[in-house]
């Protein structure tokens, strides 16, 4: 099962399906066109952006960073991780976005 972020940042698609596409991933099964937004597994970057059919392996379901954010489409994730910069920046004057959003949650 995946780790969530509790503050997790939806695109307006992934919005509408939020609780299916959740547990989708946490079956481990692909969604046809979802992304998700992950702490970056090699721990140098902020972010990833996990295409859902990766979760397919089980390895890298079993693996999988906690998840930020879900967005259906590659240009809804990117207008997300656009949102999410912005918001950081007015909140904190930094791009941090992973600082920010561990803030958020208490982490």
């Amino acid at each position: 099962m995946a780790e969530w972020y509790p503050n997790l940042y939806l695109g307006e698609k992934a919005m509408k399906k939020k609780r299916k596409l959740i547990a989708q991933v946490n079956r481990g099964r692909f969604y046809p066109n979802l992304y998700l937004i992950t702490e970056a597994a090699n721990g140098v970057d902020q972010l990833d952006i996990v295409d859902s059919r990766c979760i397919l392996m089980k390895r890298v379901h079993e693996l999988l960073p906690p998840v930020v954010g879900m967005a259906i489409g590659m240009d809804e994730a990117m207008e997300l991780l656009l949102d999410m910069t912005q918001e950081t920046y007015e909140a904190t004057g930094t791009a941090n976005i992973l600082a920010y959003v561990r803030k958020k949650a208490g982490r």
